[in-house]
């Protein structure tokens, strides 16, 4: 959320033992694109139901999630009932095996000759095959692709044309994320719900606009609701209008499809100065989402120094009443949107889910000044559940300054948490120059909790101070985020490692994943609350082990 720190400021704001194998999946090999969206890995019609991933996991677990589930609903039905179903919801979730939406993928621990250079780009002017929007070269094997890190693959992405193939291309492991967010696009056959903090820019304004090409062509196109909190980050409804924005993305459209008329599509900003929308997702269908942290931006995703995030793509269930808080918040955007054409009338969608889905989950909202603001309620109370450990990946604990009142609520959790004799883990990313991902100091950070912890120690548990100081080195751990130990930054010629991710572990039973940061700030968010013990060991395993194993050796002392 690098550019909203800036804009927050200036407002003053301030065990696994064993997995089934991956399901063979319909459209499992590149082909064409034809009308119901199938190809590819993970462009899936999206009626088809997988068959879920299942990890078998101890007793002991999938009762500690059983338990942090039911203490959650008790929260959550108690204080907020009236927006059960909407802003929040108690559902099911069907995952496949590579549900896990990390990017940039597959870099943990790897040295700097196994990583792709500081450019990638080609040069269409110089070089035959060079993509003119995505430039990268056309390769038909490995050995067209010479640069370390890059892999001769196709991109679904480059496509606009219904029933037309990908080519392959070399390849950064970044680009791939391009394809995630396509391919769930384009398998929509009924709705399509877009979510984020600004417009697709770069590359991946290219891919949406491929995307809806796509769409428009089908036989019975899709509709198509877009709601972001401006075209960028710094937008005004005065500057930017949601007006403005339609006729851009249609211009764009029309030209690689004559049929983008077709396409029926609702576009909105939702700003309430200094609240606006932060939530992301895209959901097709009411039955597949993709939803958690990532933002479409080119420069911040697909370039020298990849920030890392985290999503997750699910089915079921939990993908439509993702959607119905997609609902919510086209409720608060009222009557101010833009249409695609003058016939397009204002767009409801409430496709039911077709997917059978075994894995329990909580999705769970805020609204900030449109609404109540359940997210963090249900957050506080995961926390509130840990009785082992609590483990946590996050960009920042306080928003530009080193004060608890700067963070959310959580942080009394957290320290309560660790009174109790949880063990805490935090990784927090690296600082950046102001407005990027990392705004205090990881050191700094440790240093607010170790002294609050300490404090709450000795007023609360009596103990002495070097009772106290023990007590909470040997009960909070704090550490840098690292892609691999060796480095501190990119060794590639980029910037520090950065980290967007907003994940929360509880008893390794139960895990969140989201948009919604751990510092103060009244935005609109939305993430999904697990508490299946083994979908949470699988992405344990596949994410926070991996994490954990690069960052521990970089463990900061425990403060004097």
């Amino acid at each position: 959320m690098s550019r909203l720190a800036i804009k927050v400021m200036i407002t003053g704001l301030f065990v696994l033992v064993a997995c089934k194998a991956a399901p063979t999946r319909k459209g499992a090999t590149f082909g064409a694109y034809g009308d119901n969206g199938t190809n590819g890995k993970n462009a899936n019609d999206s009626g088809t139901a997988p068959p879920p991933v299942i990890p078998i996991v101890s007793a002991e677990l999938t009762a500690r999630a059983q338990a942090i589930h039911a203490s959650i609903l008790e929260v959550l039905n108690n204080k907020f009932a009236k927006d059960k179903d909407s802003i929040w919801a108690e559902s099911k979730m069907a995952i496949e095996d590579d549900f896990i939406v990390a990017s940039p993928d597959n870099l943990w621990g790897l040295d700097a000759d196994k990583l792709p250079p500081a450019v990638v780009d080609c040069d269409t002017k110089k070089s035959v095959g060079c993509h003119p929007d995505f430039k990268r070269m056309l390769c038909e094997s490995q050995s067209d692709c010479p640069l370390s890190g890059t892999s001769c693959e196709p991109l679904a992405s480059t496509i606009f044309t219904l029933n037309q193939a990908p080519k392959k291309y070399c390849l950064a492991v970044a680009d791939r994320l391009l394809d995630r967010f396509y391919n769930i696009m384009v398998s929509a056959e009924k709705e399509l719900d877009v979510v984020s903090l600004s417009m697709p820019n770069g590359r991946f304004a290219v891919m949406f606009n491929n995307a809806l090409s796509v769409l428009s062509q089908k036989k019975n196109p899709p509709s198509v609701r877009l709601l972001f909190s401006g075209k960028t980050v710094f937008s005004t409804k005065v500057t930017d209008t949601p007006n403005e924005s339609m006729n851009d993305i249609m211009k764009e459209v029309r030209k690689l499809s004559p049929s983008a008329d077709n396409l029926p599509i609702n576009l909105a900003w939702l700003t309430k100065f200094p609240s606006w929308n932060h939530a992301k997702m895209i959901v097709v269908d009411g039955n597949r989402a993709l939803a958690g942290g990532h933002n479409m931006w080119d420069t911040d995703y697909l370039r020298t120094s990849p920030v890392s995030d985290l999503s997750l793509e699910y089915w079921g269930p939990a993908a439509e009443k993702s959607r119905d808080f997609a609902n919510a918040l086209w409720i608060a955007v009222g009557k101010s949107y833009a249409v695609s054409t003058p016939n397009v009338a204002r767009l409801e969608h409430t496709v039911k889910s077709v997917t059978p889905a075994t894995g329990s989950v909580i999705t769970v909202g805020r609204m900030g000044r449109f609404g109540d603001e359940p997210a963090d309620d249900a957050i506080n109370a995961m926390v509130d559940a840990a009785i082992n450990t609590l483990k946590i990946d996050q960009q920042d604990f306080f928003n530009t300054l080193p004060e608890k009142e700067l963070s959310m609520s959580t942080f009394d959790h957290i320290i309560q948490a660790a009174m109790r004799g949880v063990k805490v883990t935090l990784i927090q990313s690296n600082k950046y120059p102001l407005g990027n991902y990392g705004m205090v100091d990881p050191k700094v950070s440790y240093g607010v909790f170790h002294k609050e912890l300490v404090e709450k120690l000795i007023k609360d548990k009596g103990l002495t101070r070097e009772e106290a100081k023990a007590k909470a080195c040997e009960n909070l751990a704090y550490m840098p985020f690292r892609i691999n130990a060796k480095f501190d930054k990119w060794p590639n010629g980029g910037g520090v490692y950065g980290s967007h991710t907003k994940l929360i572990m509880s008893d390794d039973s139960a895990i969140y994943v989201g948009s919604q940061n751990l510092y103060r700030a009244d935005l609109q968010e939305f993430g999904t609350l697990i508490t299946d013990a083994g979908i949470t060991a699988r992405l344990k395993e596949l994410y926070w082990d991996k994490l954990y194993k690069e960052s521990s050796p970089l463990k900061l002392p425990c403060p004097n």
